[in-house]
């Protein structure tokens, strides 16, 4: 088991915003999001090499002391891409179970993330 600390992550309201290019659009990061992702990889630049194989992950996120209401699930996708981009995971294909808890006030603003590989 692999246990990594960062910081909470933005909700998906600030991460992607949609750019029009002639008949289509596609997302783009927002500037909250690429401070996020720039943060995180750099805090992960010394884990080593991807996790391999099947995964399980437990998420457990400690809101800044003036978060007011959040919801849980808009926070994953900007903490399961930095954990891709920094090296932590190959892809997030791998995960097969995802646990998501909101955490206590002791450890405000990070995101403690528990990865775990099943065996076969």
């Amino acid at each position: 088991m692999k246990k990594i600390v960062l910081p909470f992550p933005p909700s998906i309201n600030d991460y992607y915003q949609p750019q029009r290019r002639g008949n289509g659009a596609r997302l783009v990061l927002k500037k909250a999001g690429r401070v996020y992702r720039e943060i995180s990889v750099k805090m992960l630049r010394n884990i080593g090499q991807p996790i391999e194989g099947r995964l399980f992950v437990k998420v457990t996120l400690n809101p800044h002391m003036d978060a007011g209401e959040w919801d849980l699930d808009n926070r994953m996708k900007a903490l399961l891409d930095a954990l891709q981009h920094g090296g932590a995971i190959r892809d997030d294909n791998q995960i097969d179970h995802l646990e998501i808890v909101r955490g206590v006030e002791s450890t405000p603003g990070t995101a403690i993330v528990e990865i775990g590989v099943y065996v076969e």
